[in-house]
């Protein structure tokens, strides 16, 4: 009996003394990454590296741009988020020297070309040929709008959803869309399949990695670094790439 107790006693120790991180996420669909229930693959990659150094993930869900607010004032610790040198002002990013460690990305995020059926819009994966005056619709908030001004489109920002790009594309009021990969192909299967094409080349291709509050860091700096090589170590383990192929 004694011994039960003193496991028990040292168990919630440690469980008062476990760090919490808490992380702001998305709060609607954002395959395979990340989804509101916390079954996306980034999610679940987190989850474990954070349990093998000690961590508690303490989920918030918003939208992006609030998700990157609450960062800001420090209302949570963390987002997950691409690189951008602007985005350093308020929040650390796992480096390898001066520059992002891609090899401790939670995931990386590829964006794909989308057009009318037909369209004259083509990407070589350097510059678009085949434009008018007609702007390219990308979710607000999505860093790759910067890389995407680069190659001297006209950026439309103002939908909040890829569902809200698509029927702007369907009728013709932008005339491509830069979207996730992964989500939008089943978007259009269900409502524009006869409409909408996707571009064969890819557009970009991102890491996305734990960004971290710059006062969070600080005070748990040996702890934030553990986290991220775990997410290394276990993102190249055989258990975690197997279980993606469930």
């Amino acid at each position: 009996m004694r011994r039960l107790l003193l496991t028990l006693v040292l168990a919630a120790a440690g469980d008062a003394q476990a760090l919490t991180l808490r992380l702001c996420t998305l709060d609607h669909p954002f395959p395979p990454h990340t989804m509101p229930d916390g079954s996306g693959q980034a999610q679940m990659l987190l989850r474990q590296a954070a349990q093998e150094v000690g961590i508690v993930v303490q989920n918030t869900f918003a939208p992006r741009l609030r998700c990157i607010s609450m960062l800001k004032g420090g209302a949570v610790d963390a987002v997950l988020a691409a690189f951008l040198p602007e985005r350093m002002a308020y929040g650390v990013f796992p480096m390898a020297g001066n520059a992002p460690d891609a090899s401790r990305a939670v995931s990386v995020v590829r964006f794909a070309v989308y057009q009318q059926k037909g369209g004259t819009v083509r990407w070589d994966g350097n510059a678009f040929t085949g434009l008018d005056q007609r702007p390219f619709g990308i979710q607000i908030g999505m860093a790759v709008a910067q890389r995407l001004r680069q190659t001297g489109v006209t950026v439309d920002e103002g939908a909040k959803t890829i569902e809200q790009n698509l029927e702007k594309l369907a009728r013709g009021r932008v005339q491509a869309v830069v979207a996730l990969e992964g989500e939008t192909p089943p978007l259009i299967a269900r409502h524009f399949a006869s409409r909408i094409e996707m571009l064969p080349k890819v557009f970009d291709t991102s890491p996305l990695y734990l960004h971290v509050h710059p006062a969070y860091y600080a005070g748990n700096r040996d702890a934030v670094e553990k986290l991220w090589n775990s997410v290394r170590r276990t993102r190249e383990s055989a258990a975690f790439q197997q279980s993606l192929k469930r």
